[in-house]
């Protein structure tokens, strides 16, 4: 980004365009092909020539304001330039996304697993916010907070510029009460007996950059709390109160963690022997051709509280697992 001015084009279908440095040797007669050609390899994004045409005549690169710039121009006149990019993945994109509750300042939605938070790399129709910004017309929408690809439940997701410090800040203060369900392989006895009545686990997680899983570290001052209890013994696709399913046993947890860091609920219990079903990290990261990739994981965000730093108010959000529905 060249840092000039804030001012960028509008959103495109709930995307920002992403500003392309002028190359420092570029004069000013040559055409905006070559900027952005130039930009683009700069930035180690795969183009051709072909595909470079397709984006002029799309109308995708455009100047500050959001006006289509034509190949040709020369570049001497434009003090900026900015490209669309078009998502690969938007046929598997879902269109809509459930409402929990919502005001003027925040939407919380439901949801769920396989649809990352953000935007990044494939995931980019694929994504609670841009989803949820095509859904409401606006480009205002961002997270609270974030919850990874693969968990499902209650996501916060703030609609009003002046009110994203309030809210954002409520979970950089661990002022937001969350609670989790999980099923697991069947966790050790010694494990169940100690977890039935709610049982805080202390960890030190590290993620070693380039990693896609964090490491437990022992001996060290725990960085990552949770609260663990042991529900009980169920079948997968058994009601909690109702028929049983068929398939292995499996236990089911709720779990309230009283710290955020990365895959905290997932390295915890696999480090205690009750890895989450479903999970192709943890204990071992399996090859992305396994099923579990895409089958979707058992941990689901059931429970957020706060109280409105804006209001005044409590509020309470509940989604239900989808073993409960």
């Amino acid at each position: 980004m060249t840092g000039k001015s804030e001012a960028a084009p509008p959103h495109r279908r709930g995307l920002p365009a992403r500003e392309l440095d002028r190359p420092s040797d570029l004069p000013g007669d040559a055409p905006v092909r070559r900027w952005v050609a130039e930009a683009l390899t700069e930035l180690r994004v795969p183009w051709d020539a072909a595909g470079l045409e397709r984006a002029f005549e799309r109308g995708n690169v455009v100047d500050g304001e959001g006006g289509p710039v034509g190949a040709d121009t020369p570049s001497g006149g434009l003090p900026r330039l900015f490209i669309h990019r078009d998502v690969a993945d938007e046929g598997r994109a879902p269109t809509r996304l459930g409402v929990v509750a919502r005001t003027e300042q925040w939407i919380a939605i439901h949801k769920p697993s396989g649809i990352a938070t953000m935007p990044r790399g494939e995931y980019v129709a694929r994504s609670a916010v841009v989803i949820m910004r095509r859904q409401l017309g606006t480009d205002d929408v961002v997270p609270a907070h974030r919850l990874d690809r693969l968990t499902s439940g209650v996501l916060l997701l703030i609609t009003s510029q002046s009110a994203r410090g309030a809210y954002q800040s409520l979970f950089a203060q661990r002022l937001v009460r969350k609670r989790y369900r999980a099923l697991t392989s069947l966790p050790p006895t010694r494990l169940r007996a100690a977890c039935r009545r709610g049982h805080e686990v202390g960890l030190h997680l590290v993620k070693e950059r380039g990693s896609l899983t964090v490491s437990v570290l022992p001996g060290k001052e725990p960085n990552a709390r949770t609260r663990l209890t042991y529900v009980g013994e169920r079948t997968p696709g058994q009601r909690s109160g109702g028929e049983r399913g068929s398939g292995a046993r499996v236990g089911e947890w709720i779990l309230e963690p009283t710290t955020g860091y990365t895959h905290q609920l997932r390295a915890t219990l696999a480090h205690l022997g009750a890895p989450i079903v479903g999970d192709p990290l943890y204990p071992e990261v399996v090859p992305m051709s396994d099923p579990r990739w895409g089958r979707g994981l058992a941990l689901h965000a059931e429970y957020l509280s706060f109280t409105d730093p804006l209001t005044g108010r409590l509020v309470d959000l509940t989604v239900a697992p989808p073993w409960d529905t």
